[in-house]
């Protein structure tokens, strides 16, 4: 080998080690970065003519495979959380069969109130007791259904906000893109730029679970799983809506609430044929159109059963043509066409209510009563306890074709909702410990420092072994010179 093959072998040696060197130190100053792809030089020998070795590329290490499971159970988890979230906070305004301030509850005080009413009627605080246990009543179911519109309005404002974040991050997909292919068309090392984009895919990935399709030149294309194009050179626009304030008879299907649109076209946003269903804004959407609308649903037959049992003639004779009962619709008789949103209204009738200006003798002798009756009469407090006891169909798919006691009913609807919580949180903790051995294992194929550390040291051995050889080309030359 002559001298300058010697030199151009031991320069290449040294730029090859230089870079990799550099890598190492990038790899180990990025061992916990999300979305950080360790890399290694690729190499090759000079060809005829040339000794040495060639810096081909910067590698970039990952395993698509394993990306692709870990993104979709990051939606997954995104999506649970949101469910168990509404479901926890729903049990919690209507309790559990055993709380002492859940609708359950509510009612045996009610019932018990009544009983204590029905032994000495003519006790007027045992009557104020019972219009107070009633009032109880009518708050828990009024409580829990405002809080069920509180939670579907955030669910409006969060939707906003990811669809916010979606255009925000498919622009900033399109501009990386761009930026691949420019680099890469001049021979550069794009590897930054794609650590960039995984995280920004990230992103995306838990509001709308999505596909990565591979594109020409280092691009990529967007889909989500449920066939929209998001990003495939241009980006798309989503579009959306909020609503201020979101009350019970506002609806998607009535045009009252905003759904989404891509350019302009209006997309399905339903939880199982929804255009961008699966993760964290399609679990808002589920929130704010089918899981509240099924709670609403269930508590607005709770209410509208307590108010059909005590506005029946044969409880109360006393009651005139067009007069509620005890439980009214915001004051007025029930109306079977409005039952959307009852249990927002119902309320105890102002006439038997002491602090709606009644009075509360009117529960023991009729909310028709012009005038105080005979107050050892217990016969109307035996017919409410007869009414709350009596076995009846609830109109409701929440209750199927089933009789029940007002006191079965709550504890039926209660039990629903503990179940769906129960589901909830099991499909959280499946998709959360999936969540959790994918990301182990993608660190496992990450940056190991300790291996890193230990291709510092061979690429130090190499550095001085080229670095002799040059040292020896020097002190030859130098004797060249001498002679």
């Amino acid at each position: 080998m002559s001298l300058t093959a010697a030199m151009h072998s031991a320069m290449s040696g040294l730029n090859a080690v230089t870079r990799a060197t550099g890598l190492v130190a990038e790899n180990i100053a990025n061992a916990a970065t999300p979305g950080y792809g360790r890399r290694t030089l690729a190499l090759s020998a000079y060809g005829t003519g040339l000794s040495g070795v060639r810096v081909l590329s910067v590698v970039r290490h990952s395993d698509p495979a394993l990306w692709t499971q870990r993104r979709v159970s990051d939606a997954q988890v995104a999506h649970a959380e949101t469910r168990t979230a509404f479901y926890t906070r729903l049990t919690s305004q209507t309790g559990t069969p055993g709380d002492a301030f859940g609708l359950t509850a509510r009612l045996a005080d009610f019932e018990a109130s009544l009983i204590e009413a029905a032994s000495r009627p003519d006790q007027t605080d045992r009557l104020n007791n019972a219009v107070a246990q009633a009032a109880e009543l009518a708050d828990g179911l009024r409580n829990a259904s405002e809080d069920i519109q509180t939670q579907r309005g955030l669910a409006d404002q969060a939707i906003a906000g990811m669809v916010g974040e979606l255009n925000a991050g498919l622009s900033r997909l399109q501009e990386i893109n761009g930026q691949i292919t420019g680099i890469m068309s001049g021979g550069g090392d794009a590897t930054g730029l794609l650590d960039q984009r995984q995280q920004v895919i990230d992103n995306i990935n838990r509001i709308v679970p999505v596909t990565v399709i591979a594109r020409p030149h280092g691009q990529i294309a967007l889909y989500s799983e449920g066939g929209a194009i998001l990003l495939d050179e241009t980006a798309v626009e989503i579009g959306f809506d909020a609503t201020p304030l979101v009350s019970p008879g506002m609806s998607l299907d009535n045009g009252q609430l905003s759904g989404l649109t891509l350019h302009g076209r209006d997309i399905r946003t339903g939880s199982t044929n929804g255009a961008l269903r699966g993760g964290a804004l399609g679990a808002q959407f589920a929130l704010r159109d089918e899981w509240s609308a099924e709670a609403q649903a269930g508590l607005d037959a709770i209410a509208r059963d307590l108010i059909e049992r005590f506005e029946d003639p044969a409880v109360d004779p006393t009651r005139g043509t067009g007069q509620p009962g005890l439980f009214t619709d915001a004051g007025s008789v029930l109306d079977p066409g409005a039952i959307t949103g009852l249990a927002n209204r119902i309320h105890v009738s102002a006439t038997v209510d002491p602090a709606q200006g009644g009075a509360s003798w009117h529960l023991r002798d009729g909310v028709g009563a012009t005038e105080p009756g005979d107050p050892g009469d217990a016969s109307l407090f035996n017919g409410y306890l007869q009414a709350l006891n009596q076995p009846r169909a609830i109109p409701s798919d929440a209750f199927g074709t089933g009789t029940h006691s007002a006191a079965t009913a709550s504890a039926a609807l209660i039990s629903q909702f503990q179940g769906e919580l129960a589901g909830a949180q099991d499909t959280q903790s499946y998709a959360t410990a999936t969540q959790s051995q994918l990301l182990q294992a993608e660190l496992e194929q990450g940056v190991d420092t300790d291996a890193e550390l230990q291709s510092l040291l061979v690429l130090e051995q190499n550095y001085a072994a080229n670095a002799k050889v040059l040292q020896t080309i020097d002190n030859l030359l130098a004797e060249l010179m001498r002679i």
